[in-house]
């Protein structure tokens, strides 16, 4: 009959649409964007692993000068107590000095001034 033989491949032209020309179709347009979906997501972990690679690196050298600063800080406290210490140790050298020149001029004026007297009280 030739209208089932119409029909016959009426069905296998479309059974052949739908089963291969529309995948076909569907893989020639969507393949090229779903490989550049694909390429971009791996390049975009691959920047993503070199971002926190470098974050890393940064938080890493921060933390190092943070250390190094206050350690700085730490050595520079004990410095200045050193050289305070040290300079009020020179002043009060000084000041003993001068308080027993001080002293040993007053001595000598009041023995001074003693023999004075003593010459003026002889006369």
């Amino acid at each position: 009959d030739p209208v089932v033989e119409r029909m016959g491949g009426i069905r296998r032209r479309m059974d052949r649409y739908f089963e291969e020309e529309i995948p076909a179709a569907m893989e020639a347009q969507s393949g090229a964007a779903t490989r550049q979906m694909l390429k971009s997501r791996e390049s975009f972990e691959i920047d993503n692993k070199k971002l926190r690679a470098r974050e890393a690196q940064l938080k890493a050298r921060f933390k190092a000068h943070e250390k190094g600063t206050a350690a700085r800080f730490a050595a520079e406290a004990v410095d200045r107590i050193t050289a305070f210490t040290a300079l009020g140790e020179e002043m009060d050298a000084s000041i003993s000095a001068d308080n027993r020149e001080e002293e040993r001029v007053q001595i000598d004026t009041v023995n001074t001034i003693a023999s004075l007297r003593k010459v003026a009280d002889d006369e």
